[in-house]
């Protein structure tokens, strides 16, 4: 709670006189900065020096008045003249004004007045109020009320200094020491608990708040304003408000100010005015805000002696707008007025400061220091002499100074004596620049710097440049090296050349490079450029080589040597800086060992000293020269058809280096071809080789040349013949040399053999998988027609059926591979009509009967005799005899005997129709195993899906039967269909020559094929069968 102390219920800071009743009276009507502070001891063992303990806690508020400026007049500086004339003997002013006062008890303690608490201190800040702030925290008054918390002095006239509530006090605001740790302070505000940073920023808000409202500065000037409005130099300018008058004539404190008028601005005025008296101009006043409006500033622009009138302020308006510019002008506040920091300069003191100013500020040359008075400062600097070698190690610093008209060379012993050197604050600016030795025209800017001077031993005016800090590496590049040293607004200059010369010794040789970093060749073939080496020291200068300068070349990748033969032609410059090459040739077999980068580097080293030339290179393989076939025996057992599972082609250049990826080979195929059609230029790999796996098929026939080219250009560099193996088709089933007329020659068993005369099984008919297998059948007779094709099976073709002509005479048919026309044989038989004697009984079907017979040329002389019955007819197994009509006048004796040998004959016929029977059986089981094959062939691919999509139903095949009239199918469908057909009881053929008619519907031509022969075989009525695909 707040502390009040009444006497007689009459508050005592209320009693007119004092300094509390006059500071009272003398603060603005604005809110107090009003803190409560509560002190309490963590440890209760901590004691005073007199070893009391310290009570448990101490309580004291803080009460800060603002004492605003009225009038342009410090409100401090009416309460210091009124405690003055009250006769209270204070002697403080208004820069020493104590701006805190305690009181004890409600007693003033009169010795206990302090400059700040640390929280009141006047802090720079940034900021555009930062000036106005701080100039403001010397207008508050801050009285502390303490309780008996506090101990005071046995004078009662101050608080004990040492007492830990006094420290802790005191140092309120600042960050606690380690005594004061063991003192906590609770702060409070309107009952509110804060931290010291928010008192901070309250405080700083009030005291800104307090100037807008209350301070007023000067209201007004003599003359009339120049408005400027939202000036863009308010931190130059040192204002805040957006509108300020612009005025040349102030009256204040009874002395007129005007502008023009020459003023000195005494040391330590305000902030920037700390080292010396500064003799100025003054050009404009300024004043914040409009007349009447309160917490406005008040400022002075003067120029200073040393800077022009062009460089100083200057007041512009542009049709009615008005601006100011501060430029090199200084603006103080009007405070250096009131203080008498600011006094008027006669005409007569301004003179002599103006020659003082030239004499002072006009330098006449400039000079270095010697290593020797570099050394007398403690610095280790000085340039070279005119000429070094390079690599001279550069200065520490280089030193130069400023000398005044009265140096001259006959002080000159006397260099480093400060009335030689000025001392003023020059700016001095050092430009470094090089020139080449081969162009001096071309100047290269190294460093530009500028500094003030310095001071080392007592001795001012230094101006020390750190040189090899900055550059180490300096001197070490051949050439000319300028220091040019000037000051800034002087003609004052000075020069000094350095010669660096180039090392004598070689350390490295280089190739003078057009911009291309890595160099193409093939190997064996001439570089595409002239290469040009230059020689260089060890600091990368370039020198001349020697006059005969014996070099070699050698080849290298990644650290390894890459073996290699080089020829080139040599050359060197008339000057010796340059060394030539033309017409290299690199040769090397070892490329593979560097694929598939090919990256290499061309070393051009000198036989006489240890240098050389390091030039990255890439060397690719030459063109392409040789090729080698995988595997090595390609070529052996290629059959037409046969697809190439292996084949690589490994390509090699000149000298045995395989070929470069995607180097491209032209392929020429005879025989060959490729699966996908497309360019014949081929791609090498990354292992120099060209894959051709799976993608060669063998077109050529049987035993017929395939050849493989391989072309770099149009050079051939490879060609391969090899040839198919052969094979031959025969007949493996006997055939009649005569055979009777219109009959047919059935079972004829074809076979495709190879060089062993075993049959290729591989000959397989599979026309879904694209290797069609059929044989063909031609003859004179057949040529208009189309021809019947037969499928193999494993090797071997069985053809069923082929009729033979009716008419006598020689019959002649060929048979060969549909596709392989090579595979071919011709088969000839002697057709003949067969005679019916008296005799001649027709040949019955049966085998049985067959195997009667007679078919040997012992009866065929003897009159024919016919047998009517089988074996089957005699149940007992005898054999019926009939009688010769000639045997009758024969002696019964002989007809004995002549039976007795025809019985022995036909037994061994007997035996030799049983054998053929069994082989005849053998053939009969073979063709059914076929047959079977054949069927699930055909099974196979029809599908059972197949038969849904036909497109063909049974009247649709039975109208295209019908449609033939002249057929013996069209007549029997159309009495199947008259009404007579139920009286012949009929009804059930119709179904039957329904689906006969339905199965003559195929898909292909071998299944017609098929179904031809297989009508041909039987005794039904023949239906003629068409393919859908046809």
């Amino acid at each position: 709670m707040p502390i009040e102390f009444q006497v007689n219920d009459t508050n005592l800071a209320e009693i007119e006189g004092g300094e509390v009743a006059t500071t009272n009276l003398q603060s603005c009507n604005g809110p107090e900065f009003v803190l409560q502070l509560r002190f309490h001891v963590n440890d209760t063992n901590v004691k005073v020096d007199s070893g009391k303990r310290s009570p448990l806690e101490a309580n004291a508020r803080l009460k800060c008045v603002y004492l605003p400026v009225v009038q342009g007049k410090e409100s401090i500086d009416v309460i210091l003249e009124k405690l003055e004339a009250d006769g209270y003997g204070i002697t403080e002013n208004f820069e020493s004004f104590s701006h805190v006062s305690v009181r004890r008890l409600g007693r003033l303690l009169p010795d206990c007045r302090w400059a700040w608490l640390p929280f009141m201190e006047p802090k720079l800040r940034k900021g555009d109020k930062a000036e106005v702030l701080k100039r403001c925290c010397f207008r508050v008054k801050c009285f502390v009320e303490t309780d008996a918390g506090f101990n005071p002095t046995p004078s009662k006239t101050d608080l004990a200094h040492h007492h830990p509530y006094t420290i802790a006090l005191r140092n309120f605001g600042n960050k606690p020491s380690e005594k004061e740790k063991d003192i906590h302070v609770e702060i409070s505000k309107d009952g509110k608990k804060v931290t010291l940073l928010q008192v901070e920023k309250q405080y700083q808000d009030w005291i800104i708040q307090m100037h807008e409202h209350y301070d007023e500065e000067v209201d007004c000037g003599e003359d009339q304003p120049t408005f400027v409005l939202s000036p863009s130099h308010k931190k130059e300018l040192g204002v805040s408000s957006d509108v300020m008058r612009i005025h040349k004539v102030l009256r204040r404190k009874g002395i007129t100010w005007k502008s023009g008028q020459k003023i000195k601005i005494l040391k330590g005025a305000c902030r920037g005015f700390h080292k010396n008296n500064v003799f100025a101009t003054l050009e404009y006043i300024i004043l914040e805000g409009c007349q009447g409006e309160s917490g406005g500033e008040a400022r002075i622009i003067c120029r200073p002696l040393n800077v022009p009138a062009e460089n100083g302020s200057r007041l512009i308006v542009d049709k009615g707008c008005a601006t100011i510019e501060i430029r090199d002008s200084k603006s103080l506040p009007i405070s250096v007025i009131d203080t008498g920091k600011c006094l008027s300069v006669d005409i007569t003191e301004w003179e002599n400061q103006i020659l003082k100013h030239h004499e002072k500020s006009t330098p006449s040359s400039i000079d270095i220091l010697d290593a020797k008075q570099c050394e007398d400062l403690g610095i280790e600097g000085a340039l070279p002499q005119d000429v070094v070698d390079a690599g001279h190690e550069p200065p520490e610093a280089i030193v130069a100074i400023v000398r005044p008209a009265s140096f001259s060379s006959i002080t000159a012993s006397a260099s480093l004596d400060q009335k030689y050197i000025m001392k003023e604050n020059f700016q001095m600016t050092l430009e470094v620049k090089f020139e080449a030795e081969a162009d001096r025209k071309q100047l290269g800017h190294i460093y530009s710097g500028r500094l003030t001077p310095s001071s080392r031993k007592g001795l001012n005016g230094l101006y020390i440049f750190p040189l090899k800090e900055k550059f180490p590496v300096i001197f070490q590049k051949a050439g000319f090296y300028l220091f040019r040293f000037s000051l800034q607004d002087s003609c004052a200059k000075f020069e000094k050349e350095v010669h660096v010369k180039a090392l004598s010794e070689a350390a490295s040789w280089k190739l003078i490079s057009d911009g291309k970093t890595t160099l193409n060749v093939r190997v064996g073939s001439f570089f595409p450029e002239f290469l040009r080496v230059a020689c260089y020291d060890r600091f990368s200068n370039r020198i001349p080589f020697k006059l005969h300068t014996k070099i070699k070349m050698k080849l290298s990748s990644s650290g390894n040597a890459v073996e290699s033969k080089c020829s080139y032609d040599q050359f060197i410059s008339p000057d010796r800086y340059t060394m030539k090459f033309k017409n290299i040739i690199i040769e090397t077999s070892d490329l593979d060992k560097i694929r598939p980068s090919y990256e290499a580097t061309l070393h051009i080293c000198s036989k006489d000293d240890p240098v050389s030339a390091a030039i990255p290179c890439t060397v690719i393989p030459g063109p392409l020269q040789r090729v080698l076939l995988h595997p090595v025996d390609f070529g052996k057992k290629l059959v037409p058809g046969m697809i190439i599972k292996e084949l690589a082609l490994e390509t090699f250049d000149k000298y045995g280096n395989h070929m470069r990826k995607d180097e491209h080979i032209k392929l020429m195929l005879e025989g060959l071809c490729l699966l996908e059609k497309g360019d014949y230029f081929l791609k090498v790999d990354v292992h120099g080789c060209v894959n051709l796996n799976g993608t060669l098929k063998v077109t050529a026939g049987y035993g017929k040349p395939v050849f493989l080219s391989i072309f770099s250009g149009d050079e051939v560099v490879l060609k391969k013949e090899f040839q198919t193996e052969e094979r031959w088709l025969r007949v493996a089933s006997k055939i009649p040399k005569v055979c009777a007329a219109g009959s047919h020659l059935e079972d004829i068993v074809f076979e495709v053999i190879n060089s062993a005369g075993e049959v290729d099984e591989d000959i397989h008919d599979e026309e879904e998988n694209g290797h069609s297998h059929t044989l063909l059948i031609r003859q004179d007779s057949m040529r208009g027609e189309d021809n019947v094709k037969y499928s193999f099976s494993h090797g071997r073709c069985i053809v069923r059926s082929i009729p033979l002509p009716k008419n006598e005479g020689l019959f002649c048919f060929i048979a060969n591979h549909s596709r392989f026309h090579e595979l071919q044989t011709s088969i000839e038989a002697y057709v003949e009509k067969v005679v019916n004697s008296e005799h001649e009984i027709p040949q019955p079907r049966n085998l049985k009967k067959e195997l009667m017979l007679l078919g040997d040329s012992y009866y065929s002389k003897a009159p024919e005799v016919v047998y009517e019955h089988t074996y089957d007819d005699f149940s007992d197994g005898s054999i019926l005899l009939l009688k010769d009509p000639c045997a009758s006048a024969e002696p019964e004796g002989g007809l004995q005997n002549q039976l007795e040998k025809k019985l022995v004959d036909d037994i061994f016929k007997c035996g030799l129709s049983i054998n053929k029977c069994d082989a005849n059986l053998k053939i009969l089981r073979f063709r059914e195993s076929n047959i079977v094959l054949e069927m699930s062939n055909l099974g196979a691919k029809i599908g059972p899906d197949s038969f849904h999509n036909l497109g063909y139903n049974r009247n649709m095949v039975v109208e295209r039967i019908e449609g033939k009239a002249d057929t013996a199918a069209a007549v029997v469908h159309k009495l199947l269909r008259s009404p007579i057909s139920k009286q012949l009881h009929l009804q059930y053929a119709n179904d039957i020559l329904g689906v006969v008619a339905l199965l003559g519907e195929v898909h292909t031509h071998k299944l017609s094929s098929i179904s031809r022969g297989r009508s041909n075989a039987c005794c039904s009525m023949q239906i003629p069968c068409s393919c859908q695909s046809s």
